[in-house]
């Protein structure tokens, strides 16, 4: 399974993945649409993001006893909210 935590612009985004069975390598690609943004070979990894928007994140897992495995996921990127504005009132 896949795993992405921090989805917030601004904040690194951790990516990780597990599998029942001991994993040899990862192999992982983060696409926006079709373009190729990043990509890791590490069990676990983290990204920081440039822009808001949808994402997807391949993993290719591969071991060694059986054949290999390929996960997808869609995650979307949110921009910071607004820091909450407060009013003193003047009397």
């Amino acid at each position: 399974s896949i795993t992405v935590d921090g989805v917030c612009l601004g904040d690194s985004t951790r990516f990780s993945g597990s599998s029942r069975d001991q994993i040899d390598e990862f192999n992982w690609s983060v696409f926006q649409g079709s373009t190729l943004i990043t990509q890791s070979t590490d069990a676990t990894f983290n990204f920081l993001f440039a822009a808001p928007g949808n994402y997807s994140v391949t993993l290719r897992l591969h071991n060694r006893c059986a054949p290999d495995t390929t996960l997808r996921e869609t995650f979307t990127i949110f921009n910071r909210p607004n820091a909450p504005v407060s009013y003193t009132h003047l009397t």
